[in-house]
């Protein structure tokens, strides 16, 4: 602010008038809008009366508002700075002809010009009406997993060619789950702990991670104890007599 210059709280009249029509979106869109803002002025007897000092003043002033609201605080040498003015500026011609209103703000008022931001603030955030943002749509908690119980099958499984089988899949980096093991132990005690061997041994020399009955040579022996040790299960949980 220069030495002598005389601060000013400005208020642009009928601001809402002039602020649907300064706003838009897109090239086309703005340039209807700045020649809609033109016809109303060029009609308005009073514009037409201001000097091309003025007349540059107050489109300047309209729009400044576009971007900070209707109430702001200006020198006239800000003025003559920010709007490219040829000569200097007198806000009291635009108070007269009713396109303004017009208060000096002195050391005491700064009350005043904070309030007019505040009030900016809310007015430009009514005038641009932002979309509403979308919800985040909300992630559906995954249900929790059953845990797998691998029963005890005792005397039907060949514990240690079983534990070779396990290093392996851990050697090659496909650990056994809890439901694979409760496969494939299923299947191994239909054997005797020979075939089981056998199918283990062979699978861990070929790299594979499975166990193949039909891969071993010769018909594979059902466990001789498998149907008793059965019976006898379903004897003690009470199913047969």
């Amino acid at each position: 602010m220069r030495k002598g210059d005389i601060k000013y709280l400005i208020k642009i009249r009928n601001w809402h008038e002039y602020q649907p029509k300064m706003r838009g979106t897109g090239k086309r869109k703005r340039m209807r809008n700045w020649v809609a803002v033109s016809t109303d002025l060029f009609r308005d007897p009073d514009f037409l009366e201001l000097s091309h000092t003025n007349a540059r003043l107050w489109l300047g002033l309209l729009c400044h508002s576009g971007r900070v609201g209707p109430e702001f605080s200006m020198t006239p040498s800000r003025a003559v700075s920010m709007f490219a003015l040829r000569r200097p500026c007198d806000f009291e011609v635009l108070k007269n002809h009713g396109f303004i209103e017009l208060e000096r703000v002195t050391g005491q008022d700064s009350t005043k010009t904070e309030t007019a931001d505040k009030t900016n603030t809310q007015l430009v955030s009514q005038a641009a009406k932002p979309k509403p943002e979308k919800k985040a749509a909300k992630k559906k908690s995954a249900a929790p997993k059953k845990q797998v119980v691998v029963p005890d099958y005792g005397d039907l499984i060949n514990e240690e060619s079983w534990a070779e089988f396990v290093q392996h899949r851990r050697e090659i980096k496909k650990p056994i789950t809890p439901m694979s093991e409760k496969k494939q132990k299923n299947m191994l005690k239909r054997f005797t702990h020979a075939d089981q061997k056998e199918m283990i041994d062979l699978s861990i020399a070929n790299g594979w991670r499975g166990l193949f009955p039909d891969k071993i040579g010769g018909p594979a022996k059902k466990n001789p104890n498998w149907n008793e040790n059965l019976a006898a299960d379903m004897r003690d949980k009470g199913m047969i007599e």
